[in-house]
């Protein structure tokens, strides 16, 4: 009689204990082809609309070398790259980051792009070894218009 109700618990605990892998491969792979490499800035869309300064294309040539560094530790760093647009703005800037799920969190301030981040989260649609495609919300003008960044690792 014992048997026969262990049986279901037993059951009950393995499907929970493997329903829960994947998700945590996914984030482990998102992890992994995000660190140790530094990606910079291919596009950024507010509403669906290219915005210039912020896309390879529309960027000044100072900026054109600019790249984000993920690192193991949970920490990035923004950097100005070989050539600096502004001498009075630190070479680098470091924040935090982590991922949860589906959405990249980005802690810390980017005085270059000129955003003062508390917490800023973007949904990760596609990360590659090569590229990376990240939605959001726009909290930092105040529209509340969908965007999207893309990233291209150097």
């Amino acid at each position: 009689m014992n048997k026969s109700r262990l049986l279901p618990l037993l059951f009950c605990l393995l499907t929970l204990a493997t329903s829960c892998g994947d998700d945590d491969e996914e984030v482990s792979q998102n992890e992994q082809r995000l660190v140790a490499k530094q990606w910079q800035l291919t596009t950024v869309t507010l509403a669906g609309g290219l915005i210039p300064g912020y896309s390879s294309e529309g960027a000044a040539p100072c900026q054109q070398d600019d790249f984000f560094e993920f690192r193991s530790d949970k920490t990035f760093i923004y950097d100005e790259g070989a050539t600096k647009c502004n001498d009075l703005v630190p070479q680098q800037t470091q924040g935090t980051w982590s991922i949860a799920g589906n959405v990249l969190r980005i802690s810390g301030e980017i005085e270059p792009l000129a955003l003062p981040l508390s917490d800023l989260d973007l949904t990760i649609k596609e990360i590659t070894n090569t590229s990376m495609t990240l939605t959001f919300t726009d909290t930092v003008l105040g529209t509340g218009a969908p965007g999207t960044v893309t990233m291209t690792a150097k």
